[in-house]
C-alpha cells in the first residue's frame, strides 16, 4: 500500500503576531526610553531617524514626548503597518514618518540629530548631523555566555564615541519583554490547524525564550548614549 504524503501548511503567524503584547519589541520600558532621551538632551523641533524600528513605538514615544521629528526604517511591510498605525493614534502624527527597510531614501531625506539603534545594525555617521547623538541599544553578554544565548541575541558591536550616559534593562523590563512572547507562542500553537506547520518566526522565538530562561545571568540589555 503506498501511503500519499500530505504537505503540511505552513502558518502565516508573523512578527507582529508575536510582539503583540509587547510594546516597544525589546527590554524597555517608557521609563527608560524616557532617560534615554533626557540623556540624549532631545529637544523640541529636532530630528530623530530610527534605523530597524520595528512597530515604530518607540519613535512615536518620542515624538510625543520631546516634541522631536522621527523617521523610522522598519524591515517589514507588516511593522511599516503596524508604525503607521501607532502614529495615525499619535497626537504627535504629523512629526512621524515610516519606510519599508530604505536606508538610503532616509539618507535622501537629509541628516538628523539623533540617530537611533535599539534592535543591532551598525551606525551610519552619513546620517548625523555635526554634533548629533547615537541612541543605541544592545545585548551584552558575560564571558560565559553559551553559544545559544549569541545566536538568538543579536551581538553588536558599540557605536564609536564617547558613552555619555548607558542604563541595564532591569529585571522587571525583562519579564515584560518575554512573558507576552509566551503568551503568544501559547495562543498560536492552540490555534494551529491539523494541516498546519508551525511558524518558523514561532520556532525562532521559542528558541530565545529558552535560551534566555536557561541562561538569562549571562546576558543584559543595555541603553546607552553616544556621541561620536
Amino acid at each position: 500500500m503506498r501511503i500519499l504524503r500530505v504537505p503540511m501548511k505552513r502558518s502565516r503567524f508573523g512578527w507582529v503576531d508575536l510582539f503583540l503584547g509587547n510594546r516597544f519589541l525589546i527590554p524597555v520600558s517608557e521609563r527608560g526610553l524616557d532617560e534615554a532621551g533626557r540623556a540624549a538632551n532631545l529637544a523640541a523641533g529636532e530630528t530623530l531617524l530610527d534605523l530597524k524600528c520595528g512597530n515604530g513605538a518607540a519613535a512615536v514615544f518620542w515624538a510625543q514626548t520631546f516634541h522631536v521629528y522621527a523617521r523610522g526604517i522598519a524591515g517589514t511591510a507588516e511593522f511599516v503597518t503596524s508604525a503607521q498605525e501607532h502614529a495615525d493614534r499619535s497626537p504627535a502624527r504629523s512629526r512621524l514618518r515610516f519606510f519599508h527597510d530604505d536606508p538610503a531614501h532616509a539618507a535622501g531625506q537629509g541628516p538628523v540629530d539623533v540617530l537611533v539603534l535599539l534592535r543591532g545594525g551598525t551606525p551610519r555617521p552619513v546620517f548625523l548631523r555635526p554634533g548629533g547623538r547615537i541612541i543605541q541599544g544592545r545585548f551584552v553578554f558575560d564571558t560565559e555566555a553559551p553559544p545559544e544565548l549569541r545566536t538568538v541575541f543579536f551581538d553588536e558591536p558599540q557605536a564609536d564615541g564617547d558613552v555619555s550616559w548607558s542604563r541595564a534593562a532591569t529585571p522587571l523590563e525583562w519579564e515584560r519583554f518575554l512573558d507576552p512572547v509566551e503568551r503568544a507562542l501559547r495562543v498560536h500553537r492552540r490555534g494551529l490547524k491539523r494541516d498546519e506547520d508551525e511558524s518558523p518566526i514561532a520556532r525562532a522565538a521559542e528558541q530565545m525564550v529558552t535560551a534566555f530562561r536557561a541562561h538569562g545571568s549571562h546576558v543584559s540589555y543595555e541603553l546607552a548614549v553616544i556621541v561620536p
